[in-house]
């Protein structure tokens, strides 16, 4: 049976007598604090990935306008082309600080995501404002 099956503590390799070692003089809480530091590292570099992150019914653009009756809104893509967008039932907007909002209330020139009703570009079901 393996050691750590049975409840044993596993045991690494000791050099001179050292409780604390890891292979060569290399001490255990370097390597753990090593790898905490990589993998803290990895996180923060994920941020602004996860926060573009576009799934195959959304796109990100700028806002332009919304129409005076609150059903639909223009915006920008990427390339600067403007499009308008209707709103689709079950219409969900987010504001920048991650409160749900009217779409009237985003502000010409405001980074947003749009996710589309799949078949129906045109019919947003949400908008949520970008940092």
């Amino acid at each position: 049976m393996l050691p750590f099956l049975n409840g044993s503590p596993v045991v690494f390799a000791r050099s001179h007598g050292s409780k604390d070692t890891f292979g060569k003089g290399t001490k255990m809480y370097q390597v753990r604090s090593l790898l905490l530091l990589a993998v803290a590292f990895a996180l923060i570099c994920a941020l602004p990935l996860a926060a573009e992150e576009v799934g195959k019914n959304s796109h990100v653009g700028t806002f332009v306008s919304a129409a005076s009756d609150g059903n639909s809104f223009k915006m920008k893509d990427k390339d600067g082309k403007e499009h308008t967008h209707t709103l689709a039932a079950g219409f969900k907007c987010v504001g920048a600080d991650g409160k749900e909002c009217k779409v009237t209330d985003l502000t010409d020139g405001q980074k947003i995501r749009v996710t589309t009703v799949e078949g129906d570009k045109k019919a947003a079901t949400k908008v949520e404002a970008l940092k």
